[in-house]
């Protein structure tokens, strides 16, 4: 009887996997310090909602209880907003909302978690605000 060896698929799934992670991402999202962030707008009627979402990570550890801070700022019109709050697991959102005058082009989120920060940008889409 002869003997099958996964080597070559272990070296397979390592390559797969150093691949994916090479793969450039949006500048609107980003890992730090065991969290996935993303950041993501919605222009209404009323102005623009910004946020943050955060989903642990699949191979962080355990979740405890983590402070953050995210400070969101649009460069055309200097507006600035921060919230805090904690992230205990699973997924969280911060969320606020901004004067919106349909000149801005951009949103960037300023993301502390513990002593680590990430700066995101995401491009606001030009039109009406919606509904």
């Amino acid at each position: 009887m002869r003997r099958v060896s996964l080597f070559p698929v272990l070296i397979l799934v390592i390559v797969v996997l150093l691949l994916f992670r090479m793969v450039p991402r949006s500048p609107a999202q980003t890992d730090i310090n065991g969290w996935h962030a993303v950041l993501e707008a919605r222009v209404r009627a009323g102005g623009l909602d910004v946020g943050v979402a955060f989903s642990r990570r699949l191979l962080a550890g355990r979740a405890e209880k983590t402070d953050v801070s995210v400070v969101f700022f649009l460069p055309d019109n200097n507006q600035h907003a921060e919230v805090t709050g904690t992230l205990s697991g699973g997924r969280t959102a911060l969320i606020s909302r901004m004067p919106h005058t349909g000149a801005e082009k951009t949103v960037r989120a300023i993301v502390k978690i513990g002593g680590e920060s990430r700066i995101l940008s995401l491009g606001l889409d030009s039109g009406s605000p919606g509904p």
